[in-house]
């Protein structure tokens, strides 16, 4: 699953650049905002096997993720060109703090359970 994401993270990485590249309507500040959203999400996607969590774990928080991450990259997409005011970037801040606080409670619950 590790280098399944990383290869997907990757093809998706490179085609929000051709697509900042080739479409004058899709600003710099959301394409490199939606690059850095691609770059976490796949640390975080990567991060369940790499903590070796319980599978159950493992799995839900793979499909959660991958949810949070389409939700980020529309608010990436709808994103203001400011950092000032801007509540899609605020939303897709919350939705990082979320995965990494879900992350850190399935690790720690995944060493407790005997």
């Amino acid at each position: 699953m590790k280098n399944i994401s990383i290869i997907v993270g990757s093809i998706a990485f490179l085609f929000n650049i051709i697509l900042g590249l080739m479409i004058s309507g899709y600003e710099a500040f959301n394409c490199v905002l939606n690059s850095i959203i691609i770059v976490v999400s796949v640390l975080l996607l990567c991060a369940p096997s790499t903590l070796k969590l319980r599978d159950g774990f493992r799995i839900s928080l793979g499909c959660l993720f991958l949810v949070f991450f389409i939700t980020e990259i529309i608010c990436g997409c709808l994103a203001s060109n400011q950092f000032k005011d801007n509540l899609n970037l605020i939303i897709i801040l919350l939705l990082v703090i979320v995965q990494v606080l879900m992350l850190v409670l399935a690790n720690y619950s995944s060493k407790n359970i005997k």
